[in-house]
């Protein structure tokens, strides 16, 4: 009795260890949020350039090149300028290279004696780090002309024509193609890995009890069988993702659908087949991309022998008992293939992380990728692990004879030996997700005003049902299936092979394939997370600061300009995320500021309508007189319509 008690002690206490850690580890996450600088930088995105962006060069002085610089090394062979002049005419001498001194930067030489006027530099990028693409423009004037924004006072005019970027890299096909990926690896590693660390462990454990009847080895010989198919699957789901991500990847470093990339329609400017040869063997991504499918090889073959050394095993007769008990529960005479198999498997998950988000942190970058593929590998043991004893029980389990009570003597010996693995799991899952939100968010407003936000705070909550019915299996389910399984009564309602615990078993199955869902369902918001931008609110460039918010319907743009101490123009502009069309008719636009670290009380300022019906609104105050951090708050409220209040921090020089 006082075993049995220390027992479900010694359960309890991990669960509650693993929770507390967890909420700690929450808890200075959001605090590094709030307090850390923005270490991750939203792909190569615009940073300076010369001429700087809206210059004003002297008339007859034209530059003889220009040179922008970003926040990532760019990609030699998919990155390139291009300078227009009003008329849309090219007046760059087609030389577009990233500077071999500085990868993150590149130049391009512009035609002699050009006129004075108006130019524009359009950019295309390809990030080295995690292989996103990037295509926006800049505009400089030579001479008396005049630029758009300098002949407005609008702080959003001024913000967008500063630098216009535009984010290709989140659609239907790179989101499908991500999860496919997340899926198909999550399952082999997560499957080889149930394999390995736990059916061992409950079918040893099981027999142990002494009372499990002669069909146990084969149970437990047709439960990895039935993990097997799932292998083979997971494996053909990876190939086919790495194909399809190739020649997504590689029509979008070189700007052609997948019919050019093939040779078909290529027009002049385009390079065909030569786009994935340069792509694979011509960039990092594809290096990776590379290294990735030798990788996969690698472990198709690993697991095509193990499979193959299963079948030739030794007749069960002929086996010592040590090898009798190995057999049985891993259906092969030899470990280290499987272990081979797992390892080249967990091998390719590491190469997500080497062209993740986290591939683009700066200084740590080799602390932040391991702790990407850290976060990978804990979800493949756990998600993966739950489809691998689904499968293993479904395989095993009808083996068993139906009333000896040996289902559920299985039942009680596995779910210890999982809850341990899965403890674990969720401590390296809480504690590198919270590690990488830091790295990607500058505040915690942007979980709530960011798509990138937005679907990580849908990772959080879809992970808390998930823990909360592993919790209920591990504190409530165990303690009764061992109940039933060391009872030496007989009846419907008691003893191991009684209805009340079949009726207990199949719950329990239920759940695992309830938790197995919602697996999945985090795996898609996974997929729509990695397909985003990190946020990065406030606009490169030091005349006015941008930020984009949506709620309630409602799409927000706020800029302020110049963003400096003193006196600052704000305006905001509203939009109907559904119809798309401006909303002119809100009854109050009002911003309410507060300098953080001293009380100096708060300051509103109310924004008009600008009278245009673009649905703008305006203001112009002394309101940030300190610099410093502030912490703002953009008031909207229509008539009949829910208030909207947009929480924003502005950094005051």
């Amino acid at each position: 009795m006082v075993k049995k008690m220390f027992s479900k002690l010694k359960i309890f206490r991990q669960f509650i260890l693993a929770t507390c850690l967890g909420l700690v580890l929450l808890g200075l996450g959001l605090a590094g949020v709030i307090q850390a600088p923005p270490t991750a930088q939203a792909h190569a995105g615009y940073e300076r350039s010369i001429p700087a962006s809206n210059a004003r060069l002297p008339a007859g002085k034209p530059p003889v090149l220009v040179q922008v610089w970003f926040t990532e090394p760019l990609e030699v062979k998919f990155s390139k300028l291009t300078v227009f002049d009003k008329d849309g005419a090219r007046v760059d001498l087609g030389n577009s290279q990233v500077s071999q001194s500085e990868p993150k930067s590149m130049f391009v030489g512009l035609k002699s004696d050009l006129p004075d006027g108006f130019y524009t530099v359009v950019f295309e990028n390809a990030s080295t780090e995690d292989g996103h693409t990037i295509k926006g423009s800049l505009a400089f004037v030579v001479g008396t002309g005049a630029l758009p924004a300098t002949q407005s006072t609008s702080p959003l005019d001024l913000a967008e024509q500063n630098v216009s970027t535009e984010n290709r890299n989140s659609n239907f096909w790179t989101i499908s193609l991500r999860l496919l990926n997340y899926l198909a690896g999550t399952a082999f590693v997560g499957a080889l890995g149930f394999v390995l660390l736990v059916w061992p462990k409950a079918v040893i454990r099981a027999k142990a009890s002494k009372r499990m009847g002669p069909e146990l080895t084969a149970a437990s010989q047709r439960g990895v069988e039935k993990v097997q198919p799932l292998a083979w699957l997971s494996l053909a789901g990876l190939f086919i993702g790495w194909f399809g991500w190739f020649i997504y990847q590689a029509g979008a470093f070189s700007n052609q659908n997948p019919g050019q990339l093939l040779g078909f329609g290529v027009t002049s400017g385009g390079s065909g087949p030569q786009a994935l040869t340069d792509f694979l063997f011509g960039s990092r991504y594809g290096s990776i991309w590379l290294a990735r499918l030798v990788l996969l090889a690698l472990a198709a073959g690993a697991w095509w022998l193990a499979v193959r050394v299963r079948k030739n095993a030794r007749p069960a007769g002929e086996e010592t008992e040590e090898e009798a008990n190995t057999r049985g529960a891993l259906a092969f005479g030899r470990i280290p293939l499987w272990w081979v198999a797992a390892g080249f498997g967990a091998a390719v998950l590491l190469t997500t992380s080497l062209n993740s988000h986290a591939a683009g942190v700066e200084k740590i970058t080799v602390l932040a990728v391991g702790s990407d593929w850290l976060h990978l590998l804990s979800v493949a043991v756990w998600v993966g692990g739950l489809a691998g004893m689904a499968l293993a029980l479904a395989g095993a389990l009808p083996a068993l004879r139906p009333g000896t009570g040996d289902r559920t003597r299985l039942l009680s010996a596995l779910l210890p030996a999982f809850s341990q693995l899965a403890i674990r799991s969720v401590v390296v899952l809480l504690l590198t997700g919270v590690f990488q939100s830091v790295l990607q968010l500058t505040s915690v407003n942007e979980l709530f005003t960011s798509v990138y936000g937005l679907s990580l705070l849908a990772k959080v909550i879809l992970l808390v049902p998930l823990l909360l019915l592993g919790a209920y299996n591990l504190l409530v389910t165990t303690p009764r299936l061992r109940g039933f399984a060391r009872s030496k009564a007989a009846g419907p309602k008691e003893g191991p092979g009684s209805i009340a615990a079949g009726a207990l078993g199949l719950t329990f199955r239920k759940s695992i394939l309830a938790e197995i869902i919602l697996g999945l369902v985090i795996l898609v918001a996974a997929a729509v997370l990695t397909s985003q931008s990190p946020p990065k609110n406030v606009a490169a460039t030091s005349s006015v600061q941008l930020f984009k918010f949506e709620q309630n319907g409602l799409m927000i743009d706020l800029a302020i300009s110049p963003g400096l101490l003193g006196d600052n123009t704000f305006e905001t502009r509203l939009t109907d995320t559904r119809s798309g069309q401006p909303v002119s008719d809100a009854a109050l636009v009002n911003l309410r500021t507060s300098m953080v670290g001293m009380d100096m009380g708060d300051v509103q300022l109310e924004l008009k309508a600008t009278g245009a019906n673009n649905g703008r609104y305006l203001a112009q105050g002394p309101i940030l007189s300190m610099a410093g951090v502030w912490h703002a708050t953009l008031l909207v409220q229509r008539n009949g319509r829910e208030d909207v209040n947009m929480p924003v921090t502005i950094q005051v020089k």
